[in-house]
């Protein structure tokens, strides 16, 4: 037997064990284009209709999923993941590899999402999601497409996050050192907060115009604003994440007052 025929031999055995055995077909991501635009169609519907305060509920879960499997607490902490051992990746992809160790995920990092580990990791994360919206009685469900969309969502970000932070060629051709990689860092996210800067004050400048043309009332309020942002400059423009990826949580608290009991 060629080495070919023997390569692909093995292939085929493995995905009739992964199939017939192992009672395992999530890793397929091939699907038809009817069914992927009934899927695209669904999520969109699902997300045109929720609330706002459901979308912070349920990506405030997923955050916490998140941080519960890989220890982190916001996207910026993925630039440490370790990610999947190639051949192990590779092993379960073409041969009869176990796959992701359910005990310690890891993603396969130099691909997209739709690679047959990465897929594997995200099925997995999402029956974790659905097990604790059962468990925790969650005030409302949603279809599986929508959770794994957002989980894929998050990969694309975390994923965007580590590849940043990895060691570049310099003009040298030699890697980055590791003060060298932060410090271009701290530029690249200098040079974020300064366009996120410009993009508000002009927008607010418009719209403080559109006011005056129009006599509004609330006029004085966007001056206070624009005075305000003006003032923080763009250091005091946030990061792109939300409080809720960077756990924070309100909570509020009921406050007896003693004087306005007797009212009706």
């Amino acid at each position: 037997m060629s080495v070919m025929e023997n390569v692909i031999s093995k292939g085929i055995e493995a995905a009739l064990r992964c199939i017939l055995v192992n009672k395992d077909i999530l890793t397929s991501t091939k699907c038809s284009p009817r069914r992927k635009k009934k899927q695209d169609d669904e999520i969109r519907i699902e997300r045109a209709t929720d609330l706002s305060h459901e979308r912070d509920f349920l990506l405030g879960e997923i955050q916490h999923l998140l941080k519960d499997t890989f220890s982190i607490s916001q996207d910026a902490d993925f630039i440490v993941h370790q990610p999947a051992d190639c051949e192990d990746v590779y092993s379960y992809k073409y041969k009869d590899g176990p796959g992701p160790n359910t005990q310690n995920l890891a993603f396969d990092l130099k691909h997209r999402f739709n690679t047959p580990w990465n897929v594997k990791i995200l099925d997995i994360l999402l029956e974790e999601l659905k097990k604790r919206s059962v468990e925790e009685e969650w005030p409302f469900q949603r279809l599986d497409a929508y959770y794994k969309a957002i989980l894929k969502d998050h990969y694309k970000r975390m994923r965007m996050v580590w590849r940043a932070a990895q060691p570049k060629v310099t003009a040298k051709g030699c890697l980055e050192i590791a003060e060298a990689v932060e410090e271009r860092l701290i530029a690249k996210r200098g040079e974020n907060l300064k366009s996120k800067y410009l993009h508000r004050a002009k927008a607010l400048e418009q719209v403080i115009k559109l006011k005056k043309d129009g006599e509004d009332d609330n006029l004085p309020a966007w001056q206070w604003l624009q005075k305000l942002v003006k003032m923080l400059g763009d250091r005091g423009m946030s990061s792109e994440e939300s409080d809720i990826e960077n756990d924070i949580e309100c909570v509020l608290w009921v406050k007896n007052m003693a004087w306005c009991r007797g009212i009706e």
